[in-house]
């Protein structure tokens, strides 16, 4: 319906999904806290300054936005988001979290909107005087090293093995 992928467009959560080893996809499959046929769940690669710990969670089958997104794959992310979002609260030192999700990049706008063309939603630990609303996403992002998202996919996986 409202698509702006090009016919050649390289989907970086599909080359994730596929195990591929491509140097534009900066997330690896040890990234990934939760996967079964339908959805997945993984450490975000670029993480908000102030906001360590992001989850992201993609169909596994390419869907570009939620304007094609099918209700049965809406009920199975948000049954995993919701697992998530308990998981994050009792494995960071966080007081809450934020759920975004993005449809159809923006151009020109201060938060881009969507830069993936992959559905996904993403779950935001929020902390103490994280300033998140205060501060524009440019520049706001860094590359976790990925040692350190390691640390949080243990933390995550633990919490939802219960």
């Amino acid at each position: 319906m409202f698509n702006h992928a090009p016919v050649d467009y390289f989907c970086l959560f599909c080359s994730l999904l596929a195990g591929e080893d491509d140097k534009r996809v900066y997330s690896k499959p040890a990234d990934i806290i939760y996967q079964d046929d339908f959805v997945t769940a993984f450490i975000a690669s670029h993480q908000l300054k102030n906001n360590p710990g992001l989850v992201i969670v993609i169909p596994n089958e390419h869907v570009e936005n939620i304007y094609d997104l099918p209700d049965e794959l809406s009920a199975k992310i948000h049954q995993l988001e919701k697992r998530l979002c308990i998981a994050v609260r009792e494995a960071y030192p966080c007081v809450g979290n934020v759920i975004r999700q993005h449809n159809e990049p923006i151009e020109g706008a201060k938060c881009k909107g969507q830069d993936v063309l992959h559905y996904h939603l993403q779950i935001i630990p929020r902390y103490s005087d994280d300033r998140m609303y205060e501060y524009a996403e440019d520049g706001e992002r860094y590359l976790m090293p990925e040692d350190e998202r390691r640390q949080y996919v243990e933390l995550l996986r633990d919490k939802l093995a219960l």
